[in-house]
């Protein structure tokens, strides 16, 4: 072997670093070099279109923000959609971001209402928050709200103590 037999095999070996690294960081975009939708447009297009079009999405961009687009799925799923509760949250945030207000979580109590109502009337009335929860204290809401999470209910982890504050003040006794 001569003098310059190392590179010969060091460049082989540097090329193929590079540009495996290079390929690494084109992981996010189609092999055509399009970027990926984001997640939530994946759902929604997978989710929704089954049984319809997307056309009447825009003429909810001026009033719904999270709250709203997640009680809309909820309404959703009781029709037969496939949404899982981790799905729930990012397509309800790609919807108030992309076809609505941009407002994300429940910012007052009409919005914590109508979170409550599409995250529990999925499985059973209202109605048990009026005849089952005299006397409960912030720790049995939040004991109910985990519980109901672990059976499905689509509550953001972020939510879940703005809801037991809410249920105390409403239902607590």
């Amino acid at each position: 072997m001569g003098k310059h037999s190392g590179v010969f095999i060091l460049f082989p070996v540097l090329a193929l670093v590079i540009f495996s690294g290079c390929a690494r960081s084109q992981a996010s975009t189609t092999s055509l070099g399009v970027a990926e939708p984001p997640r939530g447009a994946a759902i929604l297009q997978r989710a929704c279109t089954v049984c319809h079009n997307l056309d009447g999405l825009n003429a909810y961009a001026d009033s719904w923000g999270q709250t709203e687009w997640r009680s809309m799925i909820g309404t959703m799923i009781s029709y037969g959609a496939v949404v899982t509760p981790a799905e729930v949250d990012v397509l309800s945030e790609y919807l108030a971001v992309n076809y609505g207000t941009g407002v994300l979580g429940a910012t007052d109590n009409a919005d914590m209402a109508a979170l409550i109502d599409s995250a529990c009337t999925t499985c059973h009335g209202l109605d048990l928050l009026t005849t089952n929860t005299a006397g409960f204290t912030g720790a049995n809401f939040r004991e109910t709200v985990v519980r109901m999470i672990q059976y499905g209910a689509p509550v953001p982890e972020d939510q879940v103590e703005p809801m037991v504050e809410y249920l105390v003040e409403t239902y607590g006794g």
